[in-house]
């Protein structure tokens, strides 16, 4: 199972004033990238798009804060895994996350509208854990939407948004746990569609990513971008990516790439841990 965990307006510079003890142990178990380039505008349709399509606002069309212009005939990744026969999951807190696959693509597709409230990401969390103990997927998207939510309404410096990233840090740990101990293997990417149009200070994005496939312990030195992730998790999941899309596989992450090799590294991922 390869699993999506898309945290809206993560920053780097709001996790590090966060307390983050699950992100910490992602890092440490996993491989971190803290300066993915977003695309432009930085903007959360814009990211939403590019993330899933693995092309730029100006080729996807979605450029501005609703969908006017927007082309669907770009791939996306959880159609061509739907394609592939692949069991998707989606569950979101952001109604327009609808519109980043074909209504058909996913097998169950849930959304709670309630950003402002982090209720709203823990319910998320709690109703992709009940439907994974009782079907099997092959894909799960998680989108938490609420750290976006607080950064955009009362600064991304702002304490109720650093509270907000130290809450979404416990529904990552609370999710994490609960699905290895339903599954096994699994491998996560934890990552972020955009960083606030209007934050001071590098638009830089965070991405974790940890599993069995995953080098434990790696910070990845390779230039990475939002575009990199949907041909990342194309590659775990065993598919090809779109000819169409621009982004690269982050190979340095990956064990037994010829890129991770390089380093010299070895990867232990089990659950010792748990």
């Amino acid at each position: 199972m390869v699993v999506l965990i898309c945290v809206d307006g993560a920053r780097p510079d709001g996790l590090s004033r966060a307390a983050t003890p699950h992100l910490d142990r992602i890092s440490r178990d996993g491989a971190t990238c803290l300066t993915v380039k977003p695309v432009h505008p930085n903007l959360p349709l814009a990211g939403q798009q590019s993330l899933f399509r693995g092309v730029t606002p100006d080729v996807h069309g979605a450029k501005g804060a609703e969908l006017n212009g927007f082309k669907r005939t770009i791939p996306s990744l959880i159609d061509l895994l739907a394609q592939a026969d692949q069991k998707v999951g989606m569950f979101y807190t952001i109604p327009s996350l609808r519109e980043i696959c074909l209504p058909d693509s996913a097998a169950v597709n849930y959304c709670n509208a309630r950003t402002h409230v982090s209720d709203g990401d823990n319910h998320i969390v709690e109703m992709a854990i009940r439907t994974a103990a009782m079907e099997d997927f092959d894909f799960l998207f998680i989108n938490l939407g609420h750290a976006g939510y607080m950064g955009a309404h009362y600064g991304w410096d702002s304490d109720e948004y650093i509270q907000a990233m130290t809450f979404t840090d416990n529904c990552i740990g609370k999710f994490t746990d609960a699905l290895i101990a339903l599954h096994q293997p699994v491998d996560f990417v934890i990552a972020s569609n955009h960083s606030g149009a209007n934050s001071a200070g590098p638009d830089d994005l965070p991405l974790y990513l940890w599993g069995y496939r995953v080098v434990q312990g790696r910070k990845i030195t390779t230039p990475v971008s939002l575009l990199d992730i949907a041909p990342t998790i194309a590659f775990l999941a065993g598919i090809n990516p779109s000819s169409e899309w621009q982004g690269r596989l982050i190979a340095e992450a990956i064990k037994d790439t010829p890129e991770a090799e390089a380093h010299h590294q070895t990867t232990v991922f089990g659950l010792e841990d748990y």
